[in-house]
């Protein structure tokens, strides 16, 4: 994948169900930046943030030949990833979507007995 800016990046991202992987030196290339030093991965970072996506590993890696899994928040694929990532956190909104309840509303009215 190749992208001119940040937001045919998002885009790209979008039409991959809210998934995509790619290397640090794609994303230092949306940023014009020769080098991947501190302040570059955090306007990266920034960016992203601003797009509505985040990534794991948080924080970016510093390599440029290093992977980065880039997701989009409430999609199907973004919501797989956050419940891996913070299963804690997410056990309730997966018992939700599995069960297909939009609202605590339904479920308490999907409720047994």
């Amino acid at each position: 994948m190749n992208f001119s800016d940040y937001d045919s990046f998002a885009k790209e991202v979008d039409v991959f169900s809210g998934l995509s992987v790619v290397q640090m030196k794609q994303l230092r290339s949306l940023s014009g930046k020769k080098k991947l030093g501190s302040d570059v991965r955090k306007d990266i970072a920034d960016q992203l943030r601003q797009r509505m996506l985040r990534f794991h590993p948080d924080p970016l890696p510093e390599g440029p030949d290093d992977y980065v899994l880039i997701y989009r928040e409430k999609t199907d694929g973004g919501n797989m990833v956050a419940w891996i990532l913070h299963p804690q956190v997410s056990s309730v909104a997966l018992v939700a979507y599995v069960s297909g309840w939009k609202t605590i509303k339904d479920a308490k009215t999907s409720r047994p007995g």
